[in-house]
């Protein structure tokens, strides 16, 4: 499935729904924090849902989506140059386009983007000897960020 798929999922709502209909007298939720709503029909019964559960929910959705995208952060000397500046590389997943870059980093470092820039590199040629191959291509992205916000990438280094 590709990540343009499971973006458009998304956004169909499908994340509000966590109840399975077994049988015309029960309902069973998917997530077990939430607790079907005690009422006296004989059809299942819609679970009480905070907007916060479904806020959690949708948000544990999208990290998943977002570490799809954001393959790893760049660390190089020309980037670590750039973090002055509020800009960030990435490697991220060929099929990614600008917007998903950019929801992708805020959903997984809670910071607001400005701008994505992207470019795409293939790989080399390479041989060792009589072997020749390829290495893989790869897309390299340049988030800005909106001044005053930061992105620790350098704690794990």
């Amino acid at each position: 499935m590709k990540i343009k798929d499971l973006f458009k999922k998304e956004n169909k709502d499908e994340l509000d729904k966590p109840v399975v209909k077994t049988d015309k007298t029960e309902a069973v939720d998917i997530d077990k924090n939430i607790k079907p709503d005690d009422s006296k029909t004989s059809k299942a019964t819609k679970p009480v849902i905070d907007k916060k559960q479904v806020k959690d929910l949708k948000n544990k959705k999208g990290l998943d989506i977002s570490y799809r995208v954001l393959l790893k952060p760049l660390v190089t000397e020309k980037g670590s140059s750039q973090v002055a500046l509020g800009k960030y590389l990435f490697m991220v997943a060929l099929d990614a386009n600008k917007i998903m870059i950019a929801k992708a980093v805020e959903r997984t470092y809670g910071v607001k983007v400005s701008r994505v820039n992207i470019m795409n590199y293939s790989g080399k040629r390479v041989k060792r000897g009589r072997v020749s191959g390829k290495r893989k291509d790869w897309k390299k992205a340049i988030v800005t960020l909106k001044k005053g916000q930061t992105i620790e990438v350098f704690k794990g280094v």
